[in-house]
């Protein structure tokens, strides 16, 4: 009973992070959008986002991807999101000043390209979250575990057709005869 009610709590916080995020997303794509220049690091940046919001899709799609582990990392990519809005309206700003564009190498796309390299780093761990995740197990340690097969093929193929692997869970209980459990 315990382990459903921080379930349900992590679940109610996830999607409040979840809508946080999307919402930062919005927010930096529409500062990126008066800035000057094209760069690799601006299309690998535009890439990034463009994954992480399947991603974050994918998770407020699926209650059970809704965990404490993915409410941290969702508060780590809010924290970057809103760092890299920062980054856009402050080169904004000079660029509105000194008429310059974003060039590749300088010094303003390699500080764009350490925030992009941290956004990838915080999208990898929510991944790795739903990859190990135990979606689909009805029971107890007291009592085992049994799979309820439909909704781990349910989300198996939610994450493939997102990430292009399958869960572990689902990678090791392929070839077995599994007990439905519903």
């Amino acid at each position: 009973m315990i382990l459903q009610a921080e379930a349900i709590g992590a679940a109610v916080v996830v999607t409040g992070l979840l809508d946080a995020a999307l919402t930062v997303i919005q927010k930096v794509r529409a500062a990126k959008a008066y800035v000057k220049g094209t760069t690799k690091t601006l299309e690998q940046m535009s890439q990034q986002l463009d994954g992480l919001v399947r991603s974050l899709t994918l998770v407020k799609a699926e209650s059970s991807l809704q965990t404490a582990s993915i409410a941290r990392q969702l508060s780590a990519i809010i924290d970057i999101g809103n760092e890299l809005h920062g980054y856009f309206a402050g080169l904004r700003e000079r660029q509105q000043r000194t008429s310059s564009a974003l060039k590749a190498g300088d010094d303003d796309d390699k500080e764009l390209g350490r925030i992009v390299e941290r956004l990838d780093g915080a999208r990898s761990e929510p991944m790795l979250c739903i990859d190990v995740a135990q979606v689909g197990l009805i029971g107890n340690l007291a009592d085992g575990f049994r799979v309820a097969s439909q909704t781990l093929v349910e989300v198996d193929d939610k994450v493939k057709g997102l990430s292009g692997k399958d869960l572990n869970i689902a990678a090791v209980l392929k070839d077995r005869a599994v007990e439905t459990g519903e």
